[in-house]
């Protein structure tokens, strides 16, 4: 009778272990997941180059991937190798991060099917309409200076053959990006973990259950004494 009585003193502290084991295993376990992450990201900064891809492209690829832990980053560093893509990394906050570089166009499919078995959503646009509106535009510009380019001083004539020249070469540029190249972005988040507030929500929640579980235990114990003491002796 003594043990029991013992047994169900120490029911309170019990609860109390294991609703502190709780917060103090979900700190412990967020804890270290948010340095994982902060590792991860880490591995990614350190992993751009310092070229980047100049002017814009016809084509656009966005990736956007959500990495926990180390592995996740070596395996987003694995498909940029393999597909031979160089990026540069612009990192403005802690947690997340921005890659950006220049990949054949004929691999885009190839990208795709790589990001979705890593489950990192994939987006692909195509730009060759307004770039083919801007040969257009540059091809029809060089006509006019090439009809009246005669007429002109030879001071005038060698503006602007600069001028033809350098549109040849945007022309020339646009054309190869057009069929071989397309810009890539790759848009990294650290993921989610425990923020102050959801620690403090956490600890709200376990004191209340607490508190109830401990209010209930409480008022049986007081009801089950007075109901010990109101039973008459055994004759």
């Amino acid at each position: 009778m003594a043990g029991k009585k013992l047994i169900l003193a120490m029911t309170p502290f019990l609860l109390l272990i294991i609703l502190g084991s709780i917060f103090v295993g979900t700190y412990y376990r967020e804890t270290s997941l948010a340095h994982e992450q902060l590792a991860a990201m880490d591995q990614l900064e350190k992993f751009g180059s310092q070229k980047n891809p100049n002017g814009d492209y016809c084509h656009l690829v966005a990736v956007y991937a959500t990495v926990n832990k180390r592995e996740d980053a070596e395996r987003l560093m694995s498909m940029l190798r393999e597909l031979n893509i160089s990026v540069s990394v612009y990192r403005g906050m802690e947690r997340h991060l921005s890659m950006r570089g220049a990949m054949r166009l004929k691999e885009v499919k190839r990208l795709e099917h790589l990001s979705e078995e890593n489950g990192w959503p994939v987006s692909y646009f195509n730009h060759s309409r307004e770039c083919l509106l801007q040969i257009s535009k540059l091809q029809r510009e060089n006509r006019i200076i090439a009809e009246h380019i005669d007429s002109l001083s030879p001071e005038s004539r060698e503006v602007l053959l600069d001028i033809i020249e350098e549109n040849e070469r945007v022309i020339e540029e646009t054309e190869r990006d057009i069929n071989e190249w397309a810009e890539i972005d790759i848009f990294v988040d650290a993921g989610r973990t425990y923020t102050p507030l959801d620690f403090h929500d956490l600890s709200s929640f376990l004191a209340t259950w607490g508190v109830i579980f401990g209010g209930a235990f409480l008022a049986w114990w007081v009801l089950r004494e007075g109901s010990t003491r109101k039973r008459p002796p055994h004759k």
